[in-house]
């Protein structure tokens, strides 16, 4: 039988901030989430920050280059923003949000995965 196959780009992601479920710490001026935007290539980060600060985001290849660069102005209070990744090669990715005092660092890493079909099983009986 015939083998199907078909290549298929998994993004797997590794979010290395403290987990949700841990008490608020109130010396953090801004809170943020990644996710995936689901069947596609693109992730979304969502941020909450006290009003008069400024926060500056950054996408950082593996090879420490910076690819992407935003500012959030100082009168945002909530703000949300895409990265479609795919165009971007696989490897190990760094999303940065930044204020001055405080740094947090999101975690990407984008490979490409060959998925395989194989045959249905068949179960025939012999007299």
């Amino acid at each position: 039988m015939n083998n199907f196959k078909t290549s298929a780009l998994a993004l797997a992601f590794a979010l290395l901030s403290a987990a949700s479920l841990q008490a608020q710490d109130t010396s953090k001026t801004f809170d943020t989430s990644l996710y995936r935007v689901q069947q596609s290539m693109t992730m979304r980060l969502s941020m909450e920050k006290n009003q008069g600060e400024r926060v500056s985001i950054r996408l950082i290849n593996q090879d420490g280059k910076e690819l992407h660069r935003e500012s959030v102005g100082r009168n945002i209070q909530k703000y949300a923003c895409n990265f479609d990744l795919s165009k971007v090669k696989d490897g190990d990715y760094t999303i940065e949000i930044a204020n001055g005092s405080e740094v947090q660092r999101k975690s990407i890493n984008l490979s490409s995965a060959e998925v395989v079909k194989e045959p249905t099983r068949t179960l025939v009986a012999l007299n």
